[in-house]
């Protein structure tokens, strides 16, 4: 039964594999094995990095701006890897994060809050992505995975494949988050919008915990949601705001003051610490923003943070 479910398996990879190689055009979207993340082609092209002083929220990171070109194509996740997608990877390969093999009782870091109200006693315990100190399906985006784990995901999937898998550089992250918008979030300039395309910090999470920030929305969802739950960008891409924070290649650096302007990955400065982007199902207006920024350093983790990976197209 094993061995007629893997030759299956194979044959259907091997199907899924003619498409995204017969056919690269921006918008497609493709998956290399059936248990791959679905990815997206996004096209060339140029944009605007960083914020204006002008918006709301802004913070002293996110500029100088900057014209950055994107030159080839490449392909992004359509939405952040599931708690599924991570699961086939640690059960194939036997990978133990970070999370995992740290001694102490809570190898990850947890934000969670009880709320009797909202079926919620207390925290659960919050040691690794198989237990995040919160309630998961497999659709949900994996939680507890430093930039060390994420970047062992992409190795093994690009092995599996034989593509290039590889965390996105946040010049790819922003660009592909913009889908062509200037404006502060991919659906314009108003948070109280957020509730259609994006998993944040909104009114029926802080009625009861009485946080000071709020959307003024209602998203449906206390902590994750499943991946893909909302209205995507203009390139089709979902969450690129909310839901969790998404981990990036670069090293960080306080200002883009000497960033490479053609998209790749800055890898100077502080490469202790890694760039993640996007905000999280806990993220206030200010922050829910395409052009915010966070950093930790490789080996943290946290039930805010997973990651989507990209694809370099040959």
């Amino acid at each position: 039964m094993a061995q007629a479910e893997e030759r299956a398996r194979a044959q259907a990879a091997a199907r899924v594999k003619e498409a995204p190689r017969a056919v690269q055009r921006p918008g497609t979207v493709f998956q290399d094995c059936p248990d791959c993340p679905r990815m997206v082609v996004i096209p060339a092209g140029e944009f605007t990095m960083g914020s204006p002083a002008s918006e709301a929220g802004r913070g002293v990171d996110e500029g100088p701006q900057r014209q950055v070109s994107i030159a080839q194509p490449f392909a992004l996740g359509r939405s952040e890897v599931t708690v599924a997608e991570f699961r086939r990877f640690a059960d194939e390969s036997g990978y133990r994060t970070e999370a995992e093999r740290d001694a102490r009782a809570q190898g990850c870091s947890g934000f969670i809050y009880a709320d009797p109200a909202a079926g919620i006693p207390g925290a659960q315990p919050v040691t690794s992505w198989r237990s995040p100190g919160l309630t998961q399906a497999d659709s949900h985006p994996v939680l507890c995975v430093s930039w060390n784990d994420a970047r062992a995901y992409a190795q093994w999937l690009s092995k599996k494949t034989g593509e290039r898998y590889r965390l996105p550089t946040e010049a790819e992250w922003e660009y592909a988050a913009r889908a062509g918008s200037v404006a502060a979030r991919y659906w314009g300039d108003d948070p109280v919008q957020a509730c259609r395309f994006a998993n944040v910090a909104d009114q029926s999470r802080f009625q009861t915990w009485g946080f000071g920030q709020k959307h003024e929305c209602t998203d449906g969802h206390y902590f994750t949601a499943p991946a893909g739950g909302y209205s995507p960008n203009r390139f089709g891409l979902y969450d690129m705001l909310g839901n969790v924070w998404e981990w990036t290649e670069d090293c960080w650096n306080a200002s883009y003051a000497g960033a490479p302007a053609d998209g790749t990955a800055w890898l100077t400065g502080d490469c202790a610490q890694r760039v993640g982007r996007g905000g999280s199902w806990s993220t206030v207006p200010r922050f829910a923003r395409s052009a915010s920024r966070n950093k930790n350093t490789a080996d943290h983790r946290d039930n805010l943070t997973g990651f989507r990976l990209a694809r370099t197209l040959e």
